[in-house]
C-alpha cells in the first residue's frame, strides 16, 4: 500500500478531464419517475431534466455501467453481497475489504470504495483509510443541435423522444401483454464530461487506462434498460483529453501519449493484451 494513502496525505496533484460526444446508436432507455403519469401514457418513461424536460444520461448509469462491465473482465473476486430492496436476492459486487488488496486494485483505484472501505457484512479487521475516488462521471447533457432537430421533427411521439411498444406474448396461451417503452431516438447526442483526478505520480497513470478499456468496454455492451432487446448502443466520438497540474512541478507524460486521440473500441484492442499480461489473467 501506498505510504502517502496510510498516512492521510492526500494531495491532489492535478487531473485528465475527457470532453466529448456521447451518441445513442440505438434507442436509449434509462428510466425515471413514474409519478405524474396519465392514463394511456407510457409505462416506462425516460428520466428527464426537471428544469429544462430535456431528457439526459446520468453520470450514475455511465460509471456504474463500465465498473460491473469492468469487474467481469478483470474475474474480479464478489465478496460483498448487496442487498436489492425491491428483490429477494443479494447481488454480489467487488469491494475491496483490507488496505493490501486496495493497493494492488485498479477497479476500487480507479472507481472508488465505500466510505470507510466496509461494505454490510464484510469483515471490519483492517479497514482501508477513506480513500477519495480518482473517478468523476457528471451527467450527460443533451446536445443542443440534437435538441433543436428533434423539436423540429414530426415524428416524435413525445417530447425530444419516441414511444416503441414492446409485446411479451406467453407461449402457453398465446396472450399478449404489450407495454410502451419512450426512449431517446437513435442518433440522439449527449455531451459528457469525465474527470480522472491524480493523487499519485506515477501510479495513478498506470490506472488510467483501465477507465479508457472501461470506455471501451461500454462501447461494446449497452447503457440503460432493455439491452437485450437492441436499446442502449452507445459510443464517444471527439473525445478531447485535458491535463491540469496543480502542485507546480513538471510530471512526465509518457503515460498519456495513447490519450492524445481517444477511440476506446479501437485502443482496448491494443490495451487490454498489456491489461491482462498485468493482472495474470488466462488467454
Amino acid at each position: 500500500m501506498n505510504e502517502q494513502t496510510n498516512n492521510h496525505e492526500i494531495q491532489l496533484l492535478g487531473r485528465i478531464t475527457l470532453r466529448g460526444t456521447l451518441t445513442a446508436l440505438t434507442g436509449l432507455h434509462i428510466g425515471g419517475s413514474q409519478t405524474g403519469l396519465s392514463i394511456g401514457g407510457v409505462d416506462l418513461a425516460v428520466v428527464r431534466n426537471s428544469f429544462t424536460g430535456e431528457p439526459y444520461i446520468p453520470g450514475s448509469s455511465i460509471k456504474g455501467k463500465m465498473r460491473a462491465l469492468l469487474e467481469r473482465a478483470l474475474n474480479m473476486p464478489l465478496q460483498v453481497s448487496v442487498r436489492k430492496k425491491t428483490r429477494s436476492q443479494t447481488v454480489k459486487v467487488h469491494y475491496c475489504t483490507d488496505a493490501g488488496g486496495y493497493g494492488q486494485c485498479p477497479l476500487c483505484n480507479v472507481f472508488g470504495i465505500a466510505t470507510g472501505g466496509r461494505m454490510p457484512d464484510t469483515p471490519r479487521q483492517n479497514e482501508i483509510v477513506n480513500f477519495p475516488t480518482r473517478l468523476i462521471v457528471r451527467d450527460a447533457r443533451m446536445n443542443a443541435e440534437t435538441r433543436r432537430k428533434l423539436e423540429e421533427n414530426l415524428n416524435t411521439d413525445m417530447p425530444l423522444t419516441e414511444v416503441k411498444t414492446e409485446v411479451v406474448i406467453d407461449r402457453l396461451t398465446s396472450m399478449a401483454n404489450p407495454r410502451q417503452i419512450e426512449r431517446v431516438p437513435a442518433g440522439a447526442k449527449f455531451d459528457f464530461e469525465i474527470v480522472y483526478n491524480l493523487y499519485r505520480d506515477p501510479e495513478d497513470f498506470q490506472w488510467f487506462k483501465y477507465l479508457i478499456a472501461a470506455m471501451g468496454l461500454l462501447e461494446g455492451d449497452f447503457l440503460g434498460g432493455q439491452g437485450s432487446r437492441g436499446y442502449g448502443q452507445v459510443k464517444f466520438e471527439n473525445v478531447t483529453p485535458t491535463l491540469e497540474w496543480f502542485d507546480g512541478k513538471d510530471h512526465t507524460l509518457e503515460a498519456l501519449e495513447e490519450t492524445k486521440s481517444i477511440q476506446p473500441s479501437e485502443q482496448l484492442k491494443t490495451l487490454w493484451p498489456k491489461i491482462a499480461k498485468e493482472r495474470g489473467l488466462q488467454p
